[in-house]
């Protein structure tokens, strides 16, 4: 079982994925709707956090002004920090970007079952 933080604005996403990991045996311990709370989140709980669900389309903010920021700051903080990519931006260069800038995978919206086990599987082991 993974101890996961979910960063979306989006409740209904959050809500969704959420139930598919318990669904999973997993836990969601935290959520975040902002980039600057997830940060905080993770800097405070590192130890309990096994795997980050961030989304790709966060809104700005004074300290980020995309996700790729966030990867960054969250890596720099924790270099071995699992991060894993959702979005509706399929294929978009944002997406590239996030990878590049350290993200383990990328997932589609609308969220499945299949696709979040085979992220799991590929970033935890």
């Amino acid at each position: 079982m993974a101890n996961i933080l979910i960063i979306d604005d989006v409740k209904f996403t959050t809500a969704n994925l959420k139930n598919i990991l318990e669904s999973l045996n997993h836990q969601t311990k935290y959520t975040a709707s902002s980039n600057f709370d997830a940060i905080e989140i993770y800097k405070t709980y590192k130890d309990e956090i096994d795997l980050i669900f961030l989304s790709l389309s966060m809104p700005q903010s004074i300290d980020f002004d995309s996700s790729s920021d966030a990867i960054k700051a969250i890596l720099d903080f924790d270099p071995d920090a699992k991060i894993i990519m959702i979005s509706t931006q399929e294929g978009h260069q944002t997406v590239l970007k996030s990878i590049q800038a350290g993200a383990k995978g990328y997932i589609a919206k609308p969220l499945n079952k299949t696709q979040i086990e085979e992220s799991l599987k590929n970033s935890l082991n």
